[in-house]
């Protein structure tokens, strides 16, 4: 079992919103939320993982940030608008 935290920063002073789908072996893992800029902590269980994420990045642009290593890697950086993006992660 390995802790990941996940994190959604928005930047330009209005509201921004993320949500992470996790899939691990073909199966849907688990869906949060991050409204405004917060955090959330998971405790996985070893495997490989597809994390896509749905967003809206307000003008000031937003970041994602996965603590474990990700393919592509993050920190991420959006500019202002929808934000669909996809990361693989093994644990």
């Amino acid at each position: 079992m390995k802790q990941v935290q996940f994190s959604a920063v928005f930047s330009g002073g209005t509201f921004g919103f993320a949500e992470f789908k996790l899939r691990r072996n073909g199966l849907l893992y688990t869906v949060f939320v991050i409204r405004g800029s917060g955090t959330n902590l998971l405790v996985l269980e070893p495997g490989l993982y597809l994390i896509s994420v749905q967003a809206v990045a307000p003008p000031g642009g937003a970041e994602i940030t996965i603590s474990e290593p990700t393919n592509p890697p993050t920190p991420d950086f959006f500019d202002e608008g929808p934000i669909f993006k996809s990361y693989v992660l093994s644990i």
